[in-house]
């Protein structure tokens, strides 16, 4: 992660973090976690430009016990067997996260409960094959659009 941060730390900003005054907005990368952290005057709050690497797609697929999309970008390196699942959390207007699927095999991405992916059945799945990359992204509340890599 790599950018014109004004603090750079290990863990969330605190008390003791240093406060930015006069450089109003400021950012905080905590190096340890991969969030950025933003302060336009009104104290810290967490940015939604986090990412995960290394993530594991739920084995045997299904909506119930998928894994957890937590992080505004998502690495998926271990995607075992075919339709390994991931799920989204709920949509909200404004709301993008980035999947990568650098697994051998195409998983599933599931949104939250019975919301909806572009034109598909409630709760189903989309699909993200191996080596490719998508974007969810929301302009209504439980309904996800999708961009996907060529």
């Amino acid at each position: 992660m790599a950018g014109p941060f004004n603090y750079v730390g290990a863990g969330a900003p605190g008390a003791n973090t240093p406060s930015p005054g006069a450089v109003a907005p400021a950012s905080y990368f905590d190096k340890a976690n991969n969030v950025v952290y933003y302060n336009g005057g009104q104290g810290w709050k967490e940015d939604l430009f986090s990412a995960a690497d290394g993530l594991t797609a739920h084995a045997g697929g299904g909506q119930g016990l998928a894994t957890p999309i937590t992080t505004q970008m998502a690495r998926f390196t271990t995607v075992a067997t075919l339709n390994d699942s991931s799920i989204l959390p709920s949509a909200v207007p404004g709301m993008s996260y980035t999947v990568m699927n650098a697994g051998a095999q195409s998983m599933n991405v599931f949104p939250f409960a019975s919301e909806i992916i572009n034109g598909l059945g409630g709760g189903a799945a989309f699909a993200v094959a191996a080596g490719k990359t998508c974007e969810f992204v929301s302009a209504k509340v439980g309904q996800w659009h999708t961009l996907l890599s060529a």
